[in-house]
């Protein structure tokens, strides 16, 4: 059986994750000039075009890398009522007598592709990426509502004073139910129909016209967590339009969330469960010879009491 702090610490994160999947909050990235949008225009406008305009980047860590944006409908159902702009990157290969093609990156926590490019950049492509880099040419996309693309903006805070995403009383729970409510009402009043098709089908259609725009007969995918969705996704919608793909945490979209989460966090429970016991076991443990758990459960509640603080506010 779990001890009861590591039982919290689950609920804590169920609680916390229920409540990501329950409420829309997509991250605003600051966009590099050649990458601020306008919000999608609602007005009718003409279908538009696949074709991405290339500049180079301005920004100094996107040397030599290409920046571009590609209109896309926002509902692909009625292209001609509205559309938004993507953001991408693309770093050519450092081999382009050997080039087989483009690599798309997908990064599927609900952040910035084109950041994680620049992240990878930053320090220096480690050897793991071996053909990666040398025979593809990288290009991230950030999907729409995300990152340097068009984004969803909501005038409502996340997270308000008052209101706690850790709910113990019915009180708290309730109040963070009406929070919820009210924060979707303002993101749909603030973003209109963007905010009904940021969706998986939507994002998919937005990858083949960047598969198009870059005049590539076949794509190369590589999908983290949430990503790995979207991947099959396109690979339903467009068979034939891939010619490899790796999905890093394949996720299980056959079970409702509520029971995919609880499922994980029961293999979490078990996998600490594993290292405990491992510790104890073995002098190769920092913590051998000392109850682990206990240990655990006493980060947890100091933590708790005395929360860790930002980057930002920590004296940098």
């Amino acid at each position: 059986m779990p001890r009861p702090g590591l039982r919290t610490s689950l609920r804590r994160t169920l609680t916390t994750a229920l409540v990501a999947t329950a409420t829309l909050a997509t991250p605003a990235v600051a966009a590099p000039a050649q990458h601020r949008t306008a919000a999608p225009a609602q007005h009718k406008t003409a279908a538009p075009p696949s074709r991405i305009n290339w500049s180079a980047c301005s920004d100094a860590e996107f040397k030599d890398v290409q920046c571009g944006t590609l209109r896309v409908p926002v509902d692909y159902a009625h292209p001609r009522s509205g559309s938004l702009s993507l953001a991408l990157v693309r770093r050519p290969a450092d081999d382009p007598a050997h080039r087989q093609g483009t690599l798309l990156l997908n990064d599927g926590a609900g952040g910035s592709s084109i950041e994680q490019l620049r992240l990878a950049m930053r320090i220096g492509f480690p050897a793991f990426a071996g053909a990666m880099s040398r025979n593809f040419d990288l290009v991230a996309v950030d999907p729409r509502g995300v990152g340097h693309s068009t984004p969803i903006r909501c005038a409502t805070p996340l997270k308000p004073a008052g209101v706690t995403h850790f709910p113990r009383t019915r009180q708290q729970f309730d109040a963070l139910v009406a929070h919820n409510r009210a924060f979707a009402a303002d993101c749909l009043r603030h973003n209109g129909p963007l905010v009904a098709h940021t969706d998986l089908t939507s994002t998919a259609r937005d990858f083949e016209a960047v598969r198009k725009g870059l005049g590539e007969k076949q794509l190369n995918w590589y999908g983290i967590h949430y990503s790995t969705l979207l991947g099959r996704t396109y690979a339903d919608l467009y068979p034939g339009r891939l010619r490899t793909m790796v999905l890093d945490t394949a996720l299980d979209d056959t079970i409702p969330p509520a029971e995919r989460i609880r499922r994980e966090a029961a293999t979490a429970e078990e996998a600490f469960r594993r290292f405990t016991a491992w510790c104890a076991a073995s002098t190769d443990c920092a913590l051998h010879g000392k109850d682990a758990a206990a240990e655990y459960d006493a980060l947890v509640a100091r933590a708790d009491r005395t929360p860790a603080p930002p980057p930002s506010a920590a004296g940098r």
